[in-house]
């Protein structure tokens, strides 16, 4: 967190992101260890960097990520991308600490226009209680939310305007990321198929 010129300026947090980083690693080192024992080494190697790419991208993407308050708008910053609204579409706020099933909970913010669509989510995996904090001082709007931990289903009953399509079907999204190292696998077993008729190994 910083103010620059009569801004607010939210950074995601180092020691949140690294461990989330930390987390995702492990599976992706296991694979590739696995590959390389199971298949070869090539192919080890090729799932390795495709894995490292991804993570590195994760990582630049947390880099490049900020909240910014001014006193006329709100700018989200991303890998990419940069989204800027009026100050004054800002009408409420949806607080939430949400529980994942074995995955913890994770306290998440949720900034609504007049229409309750969502202007920009923090979500505690990025954003610190404090950040957060500072944010709902700072827009000094009406903010609600429950009163205790609850999972997505339950904020959908009370607030469904605020979840997002994954925060929705948690579980087509878990099956999603899944897929996604299968195919990595794949594709770096076919590139060792591949190699290996084309004489490299």
């Amino acid at each position: 967190m910083s103010h620059v010129q009569d801004a607010l300026v939210l950074n995601p947090s180092r020691r949140r992101v690294w461990t989330r980083l930390a987390f995702a690693s492990v599976p992706a080192v296991v694979a590739t260890v696995g590959i390389w024992v199971r298949l070869a080494p090539m192919a080890g190697l090729i799932t390795g960097a495709l894995f490292a790419v991804m993570i590195s991208l994760m990582l630049w993407h947390a880099h490049r990520s900020s909240i910014v308050l001014t006193p006329y708008e709100i700018v989200e910053k991303g890998l990419g991308f940069q989204r800027r609204r009026p100050r004054v579409h800002i009408a409420r706020l949806v607080r939430a600490v949400v529980v994942v099933p074995r995955a913890g909970s994770n306290e998440t913010l949720y900034v609504l226009d007049a229409k309750n669509d969502v202007i920009i989510r923090l979500y505690g995996a990025n954003y610190t209680t404090q950040d957060m904090d500072l944010l709902v001082d700072a827009l000094a709007v009406p903010c609600e939310g429950p009163d205790r931990p609850v999972t997505y289903g339950e904020l959908a009953q009370t607030h469904p305007h605020v979840l997002s399509w994954t925060e929705r079907h948690p579980v087509l999204l878990a099956l999603a990321i899944l897929g996604v190292l299968v195919l990595l696998v794949a594709v770096a077993a076919l590139l060792v198929v591949l190699l290996d008729a084309l004489g490299y190994l």
